[in-house]
């Protein structure tokens, strides 16, 4: 029964090379990116799935950063204007340019080579403490863009369908057949209400310190108006006599 029990556990578990998802995925979380496939997978496996990352990466990946002809050709600014004018400041400014770019990397080099972020992305240090992947990747959007993209595609797909489909079951304990006549727009509310209490998002102690406070202040309330109508109806009665 266990070997039985292991060999459909591995039928499943080689499900995972049927598709790039879990790979790239796994790559995507910066607390993990390569580092657990390349130790848990095999290197067969690991390889294929690194090489798939690349080719993916290559078909979102747009180029650009290259600049245009049209922008090449703008007019220069005041400040560039009015440097030109100044004898001094174009002496021998055309050989330090050319001595300052060797050290200086080529925009053209980094478009021709896209790979240059991801590589720079798997190359930098892990994540210790990311729990919103998403968030984490919306403020590294800029740093890396490509990657961001992909993040947003790859991640927004569900790892497991068992929430949805205890979704779809609680619906039968919602709708039942003594209350088979709810609307669709009642019967979705209770079902995010149920689910917002299930899934701690909403807490009914809290609910009920809050319905104590909003009661303590309208017992308040009311008590300062009920004085307030005694203080008017005494006046009332002082002036009338």
């Amino acid at each position: 029964a266990i070997k039985a029990g292991l060999a459909n556990l591995n039928k499943w578990y080689n499900k995972t090379a049927d598709t790039d998802v879990y790979f790239i995925c796994l790559a995507l979380d910066p607390n993990t990116k390569t580092a657990y496939t390349r130790n848990a997978w095999s290197q067969e496996e690991y390889d294929v799935g690194l090489c798939t990352l690349e080719e993916k990466f290559d078909q979102y990946y747009v180029t650009a950063s290259l600049p245009t002809e049209k922008t090449s050709k703008l007019p220069p600014t005041s400040q560039d204007g009015n440097r030109r004018n100044v004898p001094h400041a174009s002496y021998g400014s055309a050989w330090m340019k050319s001595m300052t770019k060797r050290d200086q990397p080529s925009n053209r080099k980094a478009a021709l080579t896209p790979r240059v972020e991801l590589e720079a992305y798997l190359a930098a240090p892990l994540e210790s403490e990311v729990r919103d992947i998403i968030a984490w990747w919306g403020n590294h959007a800029t740093q890396y863009p490509t990657l961001s993209r992909m993040a947003r595609d790859y991640l927004a797909i569900q790892g497991s369908a068992v929430a949805a489909e205890r979704t779809f079951s609680s619906g039968a304990l919602t709708d039942t057949l003594r209350r088979n006549r709810i609307k669709p727009d009642l019967f979705g509310a209770l079902q995010i209400l149920k689910g917002g209490y299930c899934n701690g998002y909403i807490s009914s102690d809290v609910q009920a310190e809050l319905r104590a406070e909003e009661n303590a202040q309208r017992d308040i309330l009311l008590a300062e108006l009920g004085a307030r109508l005694d203080d008017v109806q005494l006046e009332a009665d002082e002036t009338a006599k």
